[in-house]
């Protein structure tokens, strides 16, 4: 899952040209895990060899359990059956896995966090639903993968890290559909619970993070934090003006907007409309661009001039076959003029 993670990071990125996950490095991971199967067999005809040989000492020994104990003692040499039963193999087979003889660095947990923001930047370019997302669909195209609750609970945990709350409600409650439907769950409820209900209350939905908060309490009263914010939250509530009675009624729909951008809102909606192919609208003749490393003033007469904005796949290097990267570019080129540093 990891890997569609990052293939899918790779496909588009940020003004800032970051790259999460090297695709040589993904290339690499990828040829490994061929050869994964071969080194795990041979660790498991090992393991049960060696479980083989502790039975046979075993019925050898119920065979002469009549015998007495000096008897037993000749028969069994006791160091060699603890050499053997301590000989576990495990830890060899990590080390093998993980050594720097396979000349491959294995995802970290800093990769997996890159993976999901990348994802994450993806699903606000192109505007991806999260529950087409996470059951791999783009559009109308139907992937492979399909993403269970633990995994939409990784991509939330990521944004969380982020302090990007917007994206923490949408994969959270994405999480919670996905547990429902599991027969073995494969996020922690309680986890997801809390999670979710601090970004609701993040994101100014006050009375929607009591009742996540208490729906955790109920399922777990011995939660070190579920009742202390029980309290927080009721206290938060009361100041503003919210009578205890009305704490619980009158949700209303939970509120969840997009985080200011760094660059400005304008300046990231024009960038994602020509990530999406669309031509941008423009209140005014001028628009302002920041790309890797410079600003850009670019001045439009016309719809038409405008419309000569477009974004493209850059292929024409070997690596970035593997990661086309997504430029942006307006001809003529004589309309770029560079602003004041």
């Amino acid at each position: 899952m990891l890997a569609s993670w990052g293939l899918m990071a790779l496909l588009c990125v940020s003004v800032q040209a970051d790259l999460f996950t090297s695709m040589a490095e993904m290339q690499g991971l990828l040829d490994s895990e061929k050869a994964i199967p071969a080194v795990l067999y041979k660790y498991i005809e090992d393991e049960q060899k060696r479980l083989v040989q502790l039975r046979e000492r075993v019925n050898l020994f119920y065979c002469y359990r009549t015998c007495t104990d000096t008897v037993l003692l000749q028969i069994f040499d006791w160091k060699a059956i603890e050499s053997k039963m301590l000989a576990n193999k495990a830890d060899d087979f990590i080390e093998r896995m993980s050594n720097a003889n396979y000349g491959i660095r294995y995802p970290t947990e800093e990769d997996l966090t890159g993976a999901a923001i990348g994802l994450l930047r993806l699903q606000d370019t192109y505007r991806l639903d999260t529950t087409d997302l996470a059951q791999g669909r783009i559009y109308k195209d139907q992937g492979n993968y399909t993403f269970d609750a633990g995994d939409c609970f990784t991509i939330a945990k990521a944004a969380y890290n982020d302090g990007d709350y917007y994206h923490v409600i949408m994969w959270m409650e994405e999480a919670l559909k996905r547990l429902e439907q599991e027969d073995e769950p494969t996020a922690d409820r309680e986890d997801v619970l809390e999670y979710l209900s601090y970004s609701l209350y993040k994101q100014g939905n006050l009375k929607h993070a009591l009742k996540l908060v208490e729906e955790l309490y109920k399922l777990n009263p011995r939660h070190p934090r579920a009742k202390g914010n029980i309290k927080w939250y009721e206290d938060l509530l009361a100041q503003e003006g919210v009578k205890k009675a009305d704490m619980r009624r009158s949700l209303g729909r939970v509120v969840n907007e997009r985080p200011l951008s760094v660059l400005g809102n304008e300046e990231r909606s024009i960038y994602e409309a020509l990530c999406r192919n669309e031509v941008p609208v423009v209140c005014g003749p001028s628009l302002s661009l920041l790309t890797p490393g410079r600003f850009f003033t670019m001045t439009f007469q016309s719809e038409k001039e405008l419309s000569k904005l477009y974004c493209y796949y850059k292929r024409d290097r070997p690596f970035l076959v593997y990661a086309p990267i997504k430029v942006g570019l307006c001809l003529p080129v004589d309309n770029f003029l560079n602003s004041p540093s």
